[in-house]
């Protein structure tokens, strides 16, 4: 039987974070991130972002965001989606002293190869083309659904290399 005491808590607490990837889940149906690992320059590392209507079609507008605490730049995206179906997603990013993000701190730009999927459950694509694809270290990425059909959870997976 397992011991419930605080100091054990802590301890699987603890070993669990140093084995696993770290999640963060937010109450009301909110995005679930969960970060890489990597910790060197050069290293590549997996953000993860979950959109979750709770069972209902995801609507367009602000879904989170991210603050991001070491200098990266993003290389590719993934989407993965619980059904066929279709989403745009833009990613708007500023430092601390101007949040919060705006459409005009658009990543990819207007236009450019934004995260998206079309009649399909999944999609990859790369950051070829972006305005920007650099985060300095304290920045926060915004992520923004431009539109969205059938959907109800999607998972977004930023690619980054640290700088």
């Amino acid at each position: 039987m397992s011991s419930r005491h605080p100091a054990h808590l802590a301890e699987l607490i603890r070993r669990s974070a140093s084995e696993t990837k770290v999640s963060e889940i937010l109450a009301g149906g909110a995005p679930q991130i969960t970060p890489g690992s990597a910790t060197e320059t050069g290293e590549t590392s997996d953000l993860e972002i979950v959109l979750d209507g709770g069972g209902v079609p995801l609507a367009a507008g602000v879904k989170c965001d991210l603050p991001i605490d070491f200098a990266c730049a993003v290389t590719g995206w993934t989407i993965l989606g619980d059904q066929a179906g279709s989403i745009q997603i833009d990613l708007w990013k500023s430092n601390y002293a101007a949040f919060p993000p705006v459409v005009g701190g658009s990543m990819p730009g207007a236009n450019a190869n934004k995260p998206q999927a079309t009649g399909a459950v999944k999609a990859q694509g790369g950051a070829a083309g972006w305005t920007q694809s650099a985060i300095a270290a304290g920045e926060i990425v915004r992520v923004n659904v431009d539109s969205v059909a059938a959907f109800t959870r999607v998972t977004l997976g930023l690619t980054v290399r640290r700088t």
